[in-house]
């Protein structure tokens, strides 16, 4: 008998974990967070608005935990955030932006560490902390430098808490010209994303040759470059060249299979669209990361991310484009007005007839 009891006992569990698992998506009609699969629903006339937040993205290619530590550009390249002078404040000399690291090479040799010793014997505790005096500080006024972090009478709200004007660049958490790049795709240059994050929508509409067509519909500004990807080849992770995806407006230059030069046009900006957020507190920077999507969109709503990791393209050296796909899925219905509700009164009252002459 005890046995038979746990048995139903179990099945019993069984039952109520599979009812959870496949539970009815949830209906959505106030702000609020959304997961995958909700139901939207809308009043007609209206649109709604979706946001995808993927900055929980990390790269292998950067040390600081998969993110870079430019603070507008989380993907970058990374760099020696140490100014104009490439020089930790460690081993700055305190003249002219000079470094005791005379070769810029990352280290001190016997002579240098010996003329180091001498020259900053003496030295407080304030001048060993930036002897050049190019560190950043966040200041009331960028220009001038009236008031600045660390000096007398300074209050936290009285910066923005970014760089501008003529505060220093050591520290600055942005890339300034001049810095020395850990050049990942060798370019010669800093590179403010080594991921691309390109949001899109996949339609598939009829073809008089072939019965049916996949088209590729961006939703970040940018297109799929057909000339050297198809569309199918595409979702499947088939294509690895670094130039899969062209901005709205602009033009690529590639070689078709018999080796001619061939141009590939993107839409106009006002024919595509771009749903990706903008940094409203850092001169409106795109944040290709988080799309908000705008529509008035009836049925399944399919948008689709992939993640195109560049960084591991020119790393590996293997010609293989590393990618990460996620698509999110939702059923949209859309409310519409009902007829007026008629709302009639009834009344009566007898008339006498009027008596005549």
């Amino acid at each position: 008998m005890q046995r038979e009891l746990l048995i139903f006992i179990v099945l019993i569990a069984i039952i109520a974990a599979l009812f959870n698992f496949t539970a009815a998506p949830t209906e959505v009609t106030a702000s609020g967070e959304l997961n995958n699969n909700d139901k939207i629903v809308y009043n007609a006339g209206d649109t709604f608005k979706v946001t995808l937040d993927a900055s929980q993205t990390t790269d292998s290619s950067l040390k600081k935990n998969g993110k870079s530590k430019s603070k507008m550009h989380p993907y970058s390249e990374d760099w020696d955030d140490y100014g104009v002078d490439n020089c930790p404040d460690l081993w700055e000399s305190g003249a002219n932006n000079g470094c005791f690291d005379a070769n810029l090479d990352g280290e001190l040799s016997s002579s240098e560490k010996e003329a180091m010793l001498i020259a900053t014997e003496g030295w407080d505790a304030a001048k060993k902390s930036d002897p050049n005096g190019d560190n950043w500080k966040d200041c009331k006024d960028n220009d001038n430098k009236s008031v600045c972090s660390g000096d007398a009478g300074w209050k936290a709200d009285m910066g923005d808490g970014k760089w501008g004007g003529n505060e220093g660049l050591d520290q600055n958490k942005q890339w300034d010209k001049g810095e020395q790049v850990y050049d990942v795709d060798n370019n010669l240059t800093y590179t403010e994303s080594l991921l691309t994050f390109a949001w899109y929508k996949i339609e598939e509409i009829k073809n008089a040759k072939s019965g049916k067509e996949l088209v590729y519909i961006g939703l970040d500004g940018h297109t799929l470059n057909t000339g050297v990807c198809s569309v199918k080849d595409f979702i499947n992770n088939e294509c690895n060249n670094p130039d899969l995806m062209v901005k709205c407006g602009e033009s690529a230059v590639y070689s078709d299979s018999d080796g001619w030069d061939r141009t590939f046009k993107a839409p106009e900006c006002e024919d595509m669209d771009d749903f990706v957020a903008i940094d409203e507190k850092n001169n409106d920077k795109r944040m290709p990361w988080i799309l908000e999507y705008e529509g008035d969109d009836v049925g399944s709503l399919d948008i689709n991310l992939k993640v195109l990791d560049y960084g591991s393209y020119y790393v590996n050296g293997d010609n293989k484009l590393m990618t990460r796909d996620d698509q999110f899925s939702f059923d949209c219905t859309r409310i519409k007005q009902e007829g007026p509700s008629v709302g009639t009164k009834l009344t009566y009252a007898p008339k006498k007839l009027k008596s005549t002459k």
